[in-house]
């Protein structure tokens, strides 16, 4: 079977796999983390893809709160802290992966 266009990150081009994630999921100006989502994921830098129908559920997830089972901490940093720091034109960039 020929590869479709969809089966490759807009990224960086790497292999997209179905997998099951912890995804991070903005409602309202919050984060929340729902575990056990499918997805398909880029092999090469990490980026997540959910269909239409998988977006429409962790929305409504997200905006339940009964649908809370715990709390997620992690550190955090500022990078700001040191000062600004812009990028200048034509700076090269790479993705988060």
């Amino acid at each position: 079977m020929k590869p479709r266009r969809s089966d490759f990150c807009e990224f960086c081009e790497g292999t997209l796999r179905n997998r099951v994630v912890r995804a991070q999921f903005r409602y309202l100006g919050q984060t929340v983390y729902i575990d056990n989502v499918p997805a398909r994921v880029c092999d090469r830098c990490g980026e997540q893809y959910y269909s239409g129908r998988v977006f429409e559920r962790m929305a409504e997830i997200a905006k339940d709160p009964r649908r809370v089972v715990g709390t997620v901490s992690f550190p955090l940093a500022d990078f700001a802290a040191d000062g600004p720091l812009a990028l200048e034109v034509g700076e090269e960039v790479t993705s988060r992966g």
